[in-house]
């Protein structure tokens, strides 16, 4: 009876929304102070020299559809969902493009890079409709699951990135009692935080426990630091076309002949 009292009371406080810290949700996810941050083309050729010719390798592109333009005449953009997070000094993509994600095994997608763009009404009415470069990442980590991914991460960032602290947070913290046979199971991740992101239940729980035809469950990304750069103002764009549809697959060469620099 004691125990399972005991139980009783750790299911309670594991599963009570608590007030969220770190992110700001009216003004998005916290801008890095380094890193390879508003880079021009010629400053990210440097850093692309050994990929930009290869025909082989693939960089997905999409919209993130959560970038908002900040606020007053200024020409830029916050982040204001939880993916990609790129708050801890580590993109991670496990909240949003569950499908793209579920394409194909580890091998591949740690040989790959995703970039993502603001869509082209990012500036309202403005008559240069441009998808603006956001970001851009080498993926090096790939996990099956948040289980995995949060067994594996370094304490003080999945403490950055947890959804139960963080409202724009993409990691769920896995119960005391979640073991690897459970790890698809949402009921053993302690809740987000009140005004998470993907608070509503459809929504986080299908985060964790998502699965498409032949059984094909979205892989969680974890991006090289040493090969991740982020734009918070139009910097580069996709010159002769835009992103009209939800993912855009080219190799490396193709994506670096369609990048332009804004003059």
């Amino acid at each position: 009876m004691r125990n399972t009292q005991k139980r009783h009371e750790r299911d309670k406080r594991d599963n009570k929304r608590v007030q969220c810290t770190h992110s700001d949700k009216e003004h998005g996810q916290r801008w890095p102070e380094n890193g390879f941050i508003n880079l021009s083309r010629n400053e990210l050729e440097d850093h692309l020299k050994e990929v930009k010719d290869s025909k082989e390798i693939r960089v997905h592109l999409y919209v993130v559809t959560s970038l908002r333009k900040v606020k007053g005449k200024t020409l830029g953009w916050e982040q204001h969902g939880s993916g990609p997070n790129f708050e801890g000094g580590v993109l991670t993509l496990c909240t949003c493009k569950h499908y793209m994600r579920s394409w194909h095994d580890p091998d591949y997608w740690k040989k790959s890079w995703i970039a993502g763009f603001t869509s082209v009404n990012i500036f309202g009415s403005r008559p240069d409709k441009r998808n603006y470069l956001f970001y851009l990442t080498k993926i090096k980590d790939v996990y099956d699951s948040f289980f995995e991914i949060w067994h594996h991460m370094d304490q003080s960032i999945r403490n950055i990135k947890n959804a139960s602290l963080n409202p724009l947070g993409d990691l769920y913290e896995p119960r005391e009692d979640c073991t690897e046979a459970e790890k698809f199971n949402p009921d053993k991740y302690k809740k987000p935080c009140d005004v998470h992101d993907h608070s509503e239940e459809d929504l986080w729980k299908r985060d964790i426990n998502r699965v498409y035809k032949n059984n094909r469950r979205p892989r969680l990304f974890v991006g090289d630091p040493d090969l991740t750069f982020l734009w918070n103002k139009p910097m580069i764009y996709l010159k002769n076309r835009t992103i009209d549809r939800p993912t855009l697959k080219l190799s490396f060469w193709e994506f670096w002949e369609a990048l332009a620099q804004m003059s």
